[in-house]
């Protein structure tokens, strides 16, 4: 398990340090004046975004106030341990970096004396560039390694073969106007069952979906007895929920439009879903069907592969996790959770989707996330044609 702790563990003495520089190419150096921050990192295929608040009064006079909101350019680096080796002189290197990007908006709030920065990280820039290329005859993964090296941003990208106009159809073969570089990215990564994200200290990802299942984050909860009138947890709060339209069981049709004859191409998945057992029908339908089109001319398979990929798009939501918790560095959005002890459906593997760590003077480290996964049952009434 990774989070290996006890539910009752040592007294923690969290640190952390916020770092700023005016270029891509300069080294951070440390900021004082820092009242609090947050980060918020997203799931797959978006942009994990980043707010820090500081003392105007606090500021060093070559970064004061005046400085800050006549900057073109400001990047941030925040970093964090739940216990450094050294906590009266923690190292840099003693932290984890937990983000590193680029600051889009910074705010002066005079009444209060703050300066407030707010930004996202490296998959901005991606994000904020259109594309004027057409991409044809090339493999995604060069795609990808020639817009992150034209950005200057370090990559980690597993290598394709499937040329752009033969199994991708052609689409961003010639519409690459008007789409962002982070457009293109993710899609090719979808098309070839990939995940894309930027790491704070990897760069861009491009490969397959890291995520462990057999080595979890592990949340316990003990329930009161009738000797101990409280619960134990390693979490502060903790809350599920579930989807009861998804949980009878859905249906997903993807149909396509055919130029050779009349009648399109109309795929299902799955091809048995589960029923309704007799007398127990429902005055709010039966199994609920979910239906998509998709590109003209697609084959029977195309549209069956489909159709399962919205199938588990959609039961991923299922079941829903939220929970608030001491921070570490540990839990990360390729870190499955698992959940011990409830006693219901809701003891089951989970998938983040969000985590927000928070560092303040009033409540310390502390972390929320949000996760989700498909109802176990309904997994299991799956009849996979």
């Amino acid at each position: 398990m990774l989070n290996t702790l006890p539910v009752v563990a040592a007294a923690r003495q969290p640190r952390s340090l916020v770092q700023i520089a005016t270029s891509y190419a300069d080294t951070p150096q440390p900021l004082s004046g820092v009242v609090s921050w947050s980060i918020s990192n997203n799931s797959y295929f978006e942009a994990d975004t980043f707010r820090v608040v500081l003392a105007a009064s606090a500021l060093p006079s070559t970064n004061n106030t005046a400085w800050f909101m006549s900057q073109d350019e400001i990047y941030v680096q925040i970093s964090a341990s739940e216990s450094p080796a050294n906590p009266d002189a923690p190292a840099a290197d003693s932290l984890t970096t937990l983000i590193y990007g680029r600051v889009d908006t910074v705010d002066f709030d005079p009444v209060r004396t703050e300066v407030h920065l707010s930004g996202r990280d490296l998959s901005a820039a991606f994000i904020d560039n259109k594309l004027a290329t057409e991409y044809t005859s090339q493999v995604a993964s060069g795609i990808v390694s020639e817009l992150a090296s034209a950005r200057n941003i370090p990559a980690q990208i597993s290598a394709t073969s499937t040329r752009i106009g033969t199994g991708f159809q052609g689409v961003f073969g010639h519409a690459t106007v008007n789409q962002s570089e982070w457009d293109l990215i993710c899609y090719l990564a979808r098309i070839e069952g990939f995940v894309a994200f930027v790491s704070p200290t990897q760069g861009l990802y491009f490969g397959p979906d890291p995520r462990d299942t057999s080595n979890p984050y592990v949340i316990r909860w003990q329930a009161p007895t009738s000797s101990q009138a409280f619960p134990i947890a390693n979490v502060s709060e903790l809350d599920f929920s579930r989807s009861m339209t998804v949980a009878k069981g859905i249906t997903v049709v993807v149909s396509s439009a055919q130029q050779a004859r009349k009648t399109p191409v109309v795929e299902y998945y799955p091809s048995a879903p589960r029923a309704i057992q007799p007398g127990k029908a429902s005055p709010f339908g039966d199994v609920q069907a979910y239906y998509f089109n998709t590109t003209p001319n697609s084959s029977p398979v195309q549209c069956k592969t489909l159709a399962q990929t919205k199938y588990n798009e959609i039961i991923s939501h299922t079941m829903k996790m939220s929970a608030r918790l001491p921070a570490d560095g540990v839990l990360s959005i390729s870190t499955p959770i698992q959940v011990q002890g409830t006693g219901t459906v809701c003891d089951q593997i989970y998938f983040p989707r969000e985590i927000t760590r928070e560092f303040s003077k009033d409540e310390g480290y502390m972390m929320h996330a949000q996760a989700q996964n498909t109802d176990q049952a309904l997994e299991d009434a799956t009849v996979t044609p």
